[in-house]
Order: C-alpha cells, then sequence, then structure tokens
C-alpha cells in the first residue's frame, strides 16, 4: 500500500455511505459477479472456518424465504446458503433494535426445522450458522469477531445443538482505522464502515476481487442516488404553491412527496425492478405500484 497521507477525520460527514442499505448489500452479493462471490466466500471462510475451496465445491445459495410453513411470518433472511451437512443465514444489521435477535434466532429456527421431517430420528439435521455482520458493537466487549452457542450457565458446558452465531463488530473496524489493519477479512470487511472513495481505493489493490467489489458497489449506489435524490425542501414548496396551499403545508408536502413515489415507482418499474424493492423504496402499496404498471 503507498504511504499516502489521509486524515479520515477530515471525511465529508454528508458523504454517501457505501454500503448503508442491506438492500445494496443483497444486490452486490447476488449479482453473480466473481468479485461478489470471491466476497461472499471469504466471508463464510473465515467466519465458520472452512477452506475456501470447500466452500465453492459444494455450497449453493437458496431462497431467502426459509419457512416451510406459510403461516410463519418474517421468514426472508438476507442470504442463506447450504450444503448437505450445514446452512448458514447470513444477516447485515447496520442498526441494533429490540427485536432484533429475536429476528435472528427465527431464522436460525426455521432453519433447524427444515430438515425434521415426519418419522425423523434427529440423526441428520443439519448445524446451522448464523452470520451476522452488525454495525454495533453486540456484546460491547470490543471484539471484532464474537462466537456463541447455547451452553450451561454456570458450567460453560455446550449443548452440542448445532447452533452457532457469529456476530461479526463493524464498530471495532471502525474505530480500528485501515493503517492499522493486517488481517485479511478486516481489510475486505472495512468497506462497510468507510464513506471515503480515496481510503478504499488505497486499500483495495488494482486487479483484486475487492476493487472489483467496490466499483460494483460504487456503481449501485451511483445509480440508487440517482434514481432517489430530490431537494425535498425545494420540492415542499413547489408543491405548496403549485396547490395553492399556502395555508395548507402539511397537505401540499403530503401530495409532493406521494408524486415524487410515483415518478420514483415509474422509472423502477421502467427498469425491471421487482415489485418488493419498489415498494420498500416508495412507500406505495402493491395496488398503487400495479396500477402504473397497466
Amino acid at each position: 500500500m503507498k504511504n499516502a497521507v489521509i486524515d479520515e477525520k477530515k471525511e465529508n460527514k454528508k458523504e454517501k455511505f457505501y454500503m448503508l442499505s442491506d438492500r445494496i448489500v443483497k444486490k452486490l452479493f447476488t449479482t453473480g459477479s466473481k468479485a461478489s462471490e470471491d466476497f461472499l466466500y471469504l466471508i463464510i471462510s473465515k467466519a465458520i472456518k472452512v477452506p475456501i475451496e470447500n466452500l465453492k465445491r459444494d455450497f449453493k445459495i437458496m431462497h431467502p424465504q426459509i419457512a416451510l410453513n406459510n403461516k410463519n411470518i418474517n421468514s426472508e433472511a438476507d442470504l442463506v446458503f447450504e450444503n448437505d451437512k450445514i446452512y448458514i443465514s447470513l444477516e447485515i444489521n447496520y442498526n441494533d433494535y429490540k427485536s432484533l435477535s429475536k429476528k435472528n434466532f427465527s431464522y436460525v429456527c426455521c432453519l433447524y426445522l427444515r430438515d425434521l421431517l415426519p418419522n425423523s430420528d434427529y440423526k441428520n439435521l443439519k448445524e446451522v450458522y448464523s452470520i451476522n455482520i452488525d454495525g454495533f458493537d453486540y456484546f460491547g466487549q470490543n471484539k471484532f469477531i464474537y462466537e456463541s452457542e447455547m451452553i450451561e450457565k454456570d458450567l460453560l458446558i455446550s449443548r452440542n445443538l448445532g447452533v452457532h452465531y457469529i456476530d461479526i463488530n463493524l464498530e471495532y473496524l471502525k474505530k480500528l482505522g485501515y493503517n492499522n489493519i493486517t488481517d485479511e477479512l478486516e481489510k475486505s470487511l472495512y468497506i462497510f464502515v468507510c464513506n471515503n472513495k480515496n481510503i478504499l481505493y488505497e486499500l483495495y489493490e488494482e486487479g483484486s476481487f475487492m476493487r472489483e467489489f467496490l466499483k460494483e458497489a460504487e456503481k449501485l449506489s451511483s445509480d440508487l442516488d440517482e434514481l432517489l435524490y430530490y431537494d425535498k425542501k425545494k420540492l415542499d414548496q413547489e408543491m405548496v404553491y403549485n396547490n395553492g396551499k399556502e395555508d395548507g403545508l402539511e397537505e401540499g408536502i403530503e401530495e409532493g412527496e406521494k408524486k415524487k413515489s410515483l415518478e420514483i415507482a415509474k422509472k423502477m418499474l421502467s427498469r425491471g425492478d421487482n415489485l418488493d424493492d419498489i415498494e420498500e423504496i416508495t412507500g406505495l402499496t402493491k395496488e398503487e405500484i400495479l396500477k402504473l404498471n397497466s
């Protein structure tokens, strides 16, 4: 790496955080490009301590809707992989909230029960790994990786249920700073915490899979910015004026935001984006979007 001096403290705080959305990450990780596959293999290999060659040989991606029972709610994980022995759920958690742990545990339960068929003897249940890439320090102990499983509280003896949690602490990397990174996994995951393009291009050598992954991330982030950006204050003022609602500011703003959502939905439909993504981004209902499509 070149010895260029880059002051991270002078980063523009308003600059777009490249990987801020798990929606962007999921799209990047499922493009099928060699760079995204290599990055995924590296994360999983380091987390569960399985050689990358083994992952490439027999792991496959699953549909994220992992519950077999259609009555289960919120059972669509971020990314799920399997081979004939284990399941892996990979979750992107940028913010901590009250029900996060329970939600991720529900994914583990869904995967654990997938092979529990009628007349099963419990011998062929696959092990389940829950890999969580966290934008916060889950245990507050300033460790990069936390590994958890169900154990006896006082004796610290494992119950050997075949369920494993790996929490990767991105907050640790943010505090560490890129000049102190030595580990390959730390170096690769730094893309999640750094919004300084110069630092990232300095960190990832030309020709490396991370340099290619960075280019893909930059393009996708730029595309979404171009699609979604608008001057909210200007739009509010224009809509209030155009609708003759100087005394009805809230109503004018609401109409303006609805109009912009419809414009965004039209652009996304023309690009061929799927209905769920359009609904999530615009806040419109599926019925409203389908009316535009027709």
